[in-house]
């Protein structure tokens, strides 16, 4: 059973391993489609994208997938910034570059 969230903001990294999750057949475009209305059913206070997963009469897995993509989109932008970060630190504690070179990239 996928957890309930009764909230108004469904953490990004979740909703991130939701849809990974359905891509490899973990679980099913069922089991997130009736998430969504149980969490919609359950909760006073839920998240937007809820709704977004539950758009059309049936589940529909590329638009799940949409969806998903749309919403966690930006954080990935900010995950490539972290990875950048680790990686320029990497290289000075390496003294691979100095921290003029990092400064710079």
């Amino acid at each position: 059973m996928i957890e309930i969230f009764k909230t108004d903001k469904i953490p990004s990294d979740f909703l991130e391993a939701l849809r990974l999750s359905m891509n490899y057949g973990f679980i099913s475009k069922r089991e997130i489609w009736n998430w969504a209305l149980k969490s919609i059913e359950l909760s006073d206070k839920y998240d937007p994208i809820l709704f977004d997963l539950i758009e059309g009469k049936e589940p529909d897995g590329r638009q799940i997938d949409f969806a998903l993509i749309i919403r966690t989109q930006n954080d990935e932008t900010d995950k490539s910034f972290r990875l950048l970060i680790s990686s320029i630190n990497n290289q000075v504690s390496q003294g691979e570059i100095s921290l003029e070179e990092a400064a710079n990239k």
